[in-house]
């Protein structure tokens, strides 16, 4: 699946795909490396912004 999806993404004219995972989630860190994708040099850092009404 993650193979059509780049395969389509290349068709569509998309030059660069990213995801993202945890270092220590191994099963998806081996299906991206051995679908060709590239770890990136350092952690991925995600930002949360809670958007719902304060209850307070």
């Amino acid at each position: 699946m993650l193979r059509e999806m780049l395969a389509l993404a290349k068709e569509l004219g998309c030059s660069l795909a990213w995801v993202l995972t945890e270092r220590d989630n191994l099963p998806a860190m081996r299906l991206y490396q051995s679908a060709g994708g590239q770890a990136a040099p350092q952690d991925a850092v995600m930002f949360e912004f809670a958007l719902a009404q304060d209850e307070s």
